[in-house]
């Protein structure tokens, strides 16, 4: 599979993101400092989990999350399976993120969250974290496309943060995703504790045959030869109906720090 993953000079197309997945087990990824972290079985798992999480806090039946209108639909699809309604603001002039006065304008009296998205890496401004803690919203910082390793904690601003380890992601283990809250949200109503699912040898193998095939087929020549074959919708995005949240699978798990470690560049 190293070589596989060395194979760069071929005539092809170059993927547009994700990185080689390695299959080396290590040990568990470290606690980040000041979060409780839960993972999932994809990023939009952790990011209803955030939600269902914040609708608890609440005592009312109607509860809205405000999310931006330029984003991708499994942000719908994480409001719906939380029964939250989702309020789409628009982004600042010249900028990825929204100004505070949109917030206001467009916050109703059920609103009791933001998600502020990171954009391909950017990150939103702190400040902006400060001005809608004024406001008493809780944030949900949705990291899907910009990885903080637990060294980074200190980089994190919202009250949730969410990853994913999907295909293309900064870390990408084929699927997975995690959930960090904050420890001085209140215990009781801080989200369950999900055990990694076991994995048992069969499909285990499975597993290391998909993630070796993916790191063959994103290679130039083959991604080129893999854009030719119809019917496939590379790169779309459609929404998707919420689904029961599932830890990730204890085969992912302990190969999450070796893929941290390796396509984050530490």
């Amino acid at each position: 599979m190293e070589t596989i993953c060395a194979i760069s000079d071929m005539q092809g197309y170059i993927r547009p993101v994700g990185e080689c997945i390695s299959l080396r087990p290590d040990q568990f990824l470290p606690a980040y400092s000041g979060y409780r972290t839960q993972y999932t079985a994809s990023g939009t798992m952790a990011l209803q989990l955030a939600l269902q999480t914040i609708r608890a806090q609440h005592n009312k039946q109607d509860v809205a999350v405000m999310l931006p209108a330029y984003s991708c639909p499994d942000l719908v699809t994480a409001c719906v399976g939380a029964g939250i309604e989702p309020i789409l603001y628009d982004l600042a002039e010249d900028s990825l993120f929204p100004s505070l006065e949109e917030i206001e304008s467009q916050r109703t009296p059920q609103t009791v969250a933001v998600i502020l998205v990171n954009f391909l890496g950017i990150n939103p401004p702190k400040e902006l974290f400060t001005q809608i803690h004024e406001l008493g919203l809780t944030i949900v910082e949705d990291r899907a496309q910009g990885f903080v390793a637990p060294e980074g904690a200190d980089q994190l601003h919202g009250d949730f943060a969410v990853f994913s380890f999907g295909k293309g992601k900064p870390v990408s283990l084929f699927g997975g995703g995690a959930l960090l809250m904050r420890e001085n949200i209140a215990p009781s109503i801080s989200s369950p504790m999900l055990a990694s699912q076991p994995v048992g040898l069969t499909q285990s193998l499975l597993l290391g045959i998909k993630i070796s095939l993916y790191n063959l087929l994103i290679q130039p020549l083959f991604y080129r030869l893999l854009l030719l074959v119809p019917g496939l919708s590379i790169g779309q995005t459609h929404y998707k109906t919420p689904e029961p949240i599932a830890p990730i699978d204890h085969y992912r798990l302990i190969r999450l720090r070796t893929n941290v470690l390796r396509q984050h560049k530490l």
